[in-house]
């Protein structure tokens, strides 16, 4: 069963960011590395976080790539910086967009981290009670 509180702060949590406007012009070129070295620099370029769920799925992508023949290549030397950039911004609309509160939530009881995320959109947030 979700806390009422845990369920509360991703109900405030995704209103926020569902109200952020996504990027429409595309930042000078960089050199990135990893997915979720293109979504810190994003996020810095660009002055607001990106959803929890862009970042569960930027350090997914990273991980799917162990072991294969691309592991220790640069994300520029697969992807043109335009087409990464625009793959994350994508997402993010989506996450920002159709994310369900109670989904959040869910994936929340299981991550012990997800405040650090939460407190980039929601200041101090109160810890929930379970």
């Amino acid at each position: 069963m979700i806390a009422e509180a845990l369920l509360e702060l991703a109900k405030e949590y995704q209103e926020k960011m569902e109200k952020k406007s996504i990027p429409r012009h595309g930042s000078k070129e960089m050199v990135v590395v990893s997915w979720k070295g293109l979504a810190k620099t994003l996020k810095t370029l660009y002055g607001q976080p990106l959803h929890y769920l862009t970042q569960k799925l930027c350090k997914e992508w990273d991980k799917s790539r162990f072991g294969s023949d691309n592991e220790e290549k640069p994300l520029n030397a697969m992807f043109s910086w335009r087409e990464a950039e625009d793959t994350v911004w994508r997402v993010e609309a989506v996450h920002r967009l159709c994310t369900s509160p109670v989904h959040l939530a869910v994936l929340w009881l299981d991550d012990p981290e997800y405040l650090l995320i939460a407190n980039e959109v929601i200041p101090t947030p109160s810890v929930p009670a379970e």
